[in-house]
């Protein structure tokens, strides 16, 4: 298992559509980078 990573971004939505989109952004970056990263199976 790796030591961790972190992940440090600052996004400025333009509205409240693009602020629903950014959790469902954000939860599949970070299973992107664990699977990458050989913390979970593909």
């Amino acid at each position: 298992m790796s030591p961790g990573f972190g992940l440090v971004v600052r996004f400025t939505l333009r509205d409240a559509d693009a602020a629903k989109a950014f959790d469902p952004l954000a939860s599949r970056t970070v299973t992107f980078l664990e699977r990458l990263d050989g913390m979970q199976p593909a």
